[in-house]
């Protein structure tokens, strides 16, 4: 039927003439037929061949759709998701990918809620820390229990390190996954953390407030090491406020301390052993005081010249803690420089030495040639180049391993002379003797009475009677007429100004080691609050070792004296028994009081210079009138003083020479 309506369709498109199905050409017009192709059944072909090609992409596409949701399922999405189109497929991929990258990035924050301590209602906080990624999508969250607040923060973030997330609250420290927030370990520090560091194995160091002033915690959340404190009473250091990695060691500072000054504790990650600050310091000082005096023996013995003896002085000239030794000597044979050589020993820790690798200096008039200025906790030394009359200084520094001339000038204002010691054999025999005394046997037992007497530093009783001008410090041991255990200590012939008592509160024996506390110090002037401690070792000789010094036992009637601290109308200090020789002074000023005096002798030590205070009708060649007048100095002999009277005139242009007399009290 279909067949037959096609034919009974078919006309000429030029005249309209019917046409048959097989005629090529119109009968009418004869105008050529236009065979439309028979395609009806490869149309069918193709259509099915479409057809299936779509069923499989949507098959495809339903499949895809479905592996998507079940992801997002799996990772907590919404297991509704469908895939509506390709671009909609796109972007759940870029999410799947951002999923599995996770957070970035980590915020804290705090906040208040009401909890209870000891059965009581109180203010807390709660910490909630969520991790971002990159987009600021949020990946995880922790939050943490409610910690009652106190002074101190009820959270330390520690951060991010080695794709890790650290957090301290409370007295706990949390270990989390950045990426996904998974907490990995945690453990107890004690306390507020006040400061962190890492090293670069993952080791965390940290301190808190209030203790443990270390803890060592290694990668896994294990304690390694934890110091509770460092040091307590009577030497306590507390508040650590920074900790720092170097190399093996973490430093400590600590802002507290017993004294007040605070400092750092350096901790050997060795085996845990640590020091404060100063403490190493001390034990280069002690070995640069050894090898000084191996120094001076070996100048005294090579040096030639029996007119002018050789001579040193200690500066820190670089500001390094260890004083640097500036040898002087003399030569008859004038040099293009002058007659006095001066060399500068550094102290060498390797070779625990004194050596000199600098170039060596002149001057060529004087002996008193060398001047020095502190700027910058440096010193500016000034060498008289001084010729004829042209007055010329060459200004040097000393940076420790070169001396560099910077300046010249005639101008020494502000500038003071660097004090020359002769070295002589006194000195020597005095340092050998300081070596030989050994610590008593600190298993035997000990009693106060042992450590009771009058003790000279460094100077034993043969060189004192030998020498008896010298005017070392002292310190008395003695029972007060309070009955309490008490230490003088000042100078053989201390004046007032340099007097101290120390009225102690307790003492204790341990070994060979005398421990007294006191918390307040006596002069003639006051009395002031100053908690400390004094640690006396007795040695096998019966002297003492005190304040890294030997103090030599001296038979005089001078040992318990000191019972009146009162009278302060004497120079002298009443416990010495001794009669104080005669001296230059080199006289700056005078007063009617005591108390002035002081003052003015104040200013005076202010400028480098032993200022002290005597009563002029305590000396035969003084003032008959009682007057309270200060000297820069005591000077065994007129030279001595003049040699530093210029000097002294720089700080009072007034300042002269005198004799004192013989004393007369």
């Amino acid at each position: 039927m279909r067949e037959k309506r096609r034919r009974e369709n078919m006309y000429c498109e030029n005249c309209g003439e019917k046409l048959n199905e097989d005629d090529a050409y119109c009968g009418n017009c004869g105008t050529p037929v236009k065979k439309t192709p028979n395609t009806r059944k490869k149309n069918w072909k193709w259509f099915a061949i479409l057809a299936m090609l779509g069923c499989i992409v949507f098959v495809l596409a339903v499949f895809a759709g479905s592996a998507i949701a079940i992801s997002r399922d799996k990772k907590g999405g919404d297991e509704n998701n469908t895939v509506s189109s390709d671009g909609d497929s796109q972007q759940e991929e870029k999410d799947v990918a951002d999923d599995e990258k996770g957070a970035t990035h980590v915020t804290c924050e705090a906040f208040s809620e009401d909890t209870e301590l000891n059965g009581e209602k109180t203010e807390g906080e709660y910490v909630v820390a969520t991790g971002y990624d990159d987009s600021g999508k949020e990946i995880w969250q922790f939050k943490s229990d409610t910690i009652p607040m106190t002074e101190m923060p009820t959270y330390y973030e520690v951060g991010i390190q080695n794709n890790n997330y650290y957090l301290e609250v409370g007295e706990t420290l949390y270990a989390f996954a950045l990426s996904n927030g998974e907490q990995l370990w945690s453990c107890e520090v004690g306390s507020s953390i006040s400061a962190h560091v890492f090293d670069e194995n993952n080791n965390l160091y940290v301190c808190c407030y209030y203790g443990p002033d270390f803890c060592h915690i290694n990668e896994d959340g294990e304690v390694v090491k934890q110091i509770d404190a460092f040091y307590t009473e009577p030497d306590a250091m507390f508040w650590p406020s920074k900790i720092e990695y170097d190399s093996n060691k973490v430093i400590v500072t600590m802002d507290g301390s017993s004294d007040g000054e605070g400092g750092t504790v350096t901790v050997d990650l060795k085996d845990y052993s640590y020091t404060r600050s100063g403490e190493e310091l001390v034990e280069r000082r002690e070995s640069a005081k050894k090898a000084k005096y191996k120094l001076l023996t070996k100048i005294l013995k090579e040096y030639k010249n029996d007119e002018v003896a050789p001579a040193y002085s200690e500066m820190d000239l670089d500001g390094n803690g260890i004083q640097e030794i500036i040898i002087r000597t003399f030569t008859d044979q004038a040099t293009e420089g002058g007659r006095y050589i001066y060399q500068i020993y550094a102290y060498n820790d390797a070779k625990n030495a004194y050596t000199c690798d600098v170039e060596e200096f002149y001057s060529f008039l004087t002996d008193v040639a060398v001047h020095y200025y502190y700027e910058d906790k440096m010193i500016k030394l000034a060498v008289d180049w001084s010729f004829a009359d042209e007055v010329t200084f060459v200004i040097y520094t000393y940076d420790g391993s070169g001396l560099t001339e910077e300046e010249v000038t005639d101008d020494l204002t502000d500038y003071l002379s660097v004090e020359f010691q002769d070295i002589t054999e006194l000195g020597l025999k005095i340092y050998e003797k300081t070596q030989k005394e050994e610590p008593a046997d600190p298993k035997m037992t000990y009693d106060v009475e042992d450590f009771i007497g009058y003790y000279c530093m460094d100077v034993d009783e043969e060189l004192l009677n030998k020498y008896p001008n010298m005017n070392p410090e002292i310190i008395d041991l003695y029972f007060n007429e309070d009955g309490s255990l008490e230490a003088a200590r000042k100078y053989r012939f201390g004046t007032t100004g340099t007097s101290n008592f120390y009225p102690y509160d307790s003492y204790t024996i341990e070994g060979n080691t005398l421990i007294c506390q006191y918390s307040k110090v006596e002069s003639f002037f006051d009395e002031q609050s100053e908690t400390g401690e004094h640690r006396y070792q007795l040695t096998s000789n019966g002297n003492l070792i005190a304040d890294q010094e030997v103090w030599f036992r001296h038979n005089t009637e001078e040992t318990n004296s000191q019972s009146d601290n009162s009278q302060s109308d004497s120079s002298q200090s009443d416990s010495s028994k001794n009669t104080p020789s005669p001296f230059y002074g080199i006289w700056c000023g005078a007063a009617k009081t005591e108390a002035e005096a002081q003052k003015q002798a104040k200013k005076i030590r202010e400028n480098g210079f032993d200022a002290q205070v005597f009563v002029t009708t305590d000396w035969s060649n003084l003032n008959t009138e009682k007057w309270y007048v200060i000297t820069a100095g005591i000077y065994g002999t007129k030279e001595a003083a003049s040699a530093v009277l210029q000097d002294v005139q720089r700080v009072c242009s007034d300042a002269y020479i005198k004799y004192s007399g013989n004393w007369q009290g």
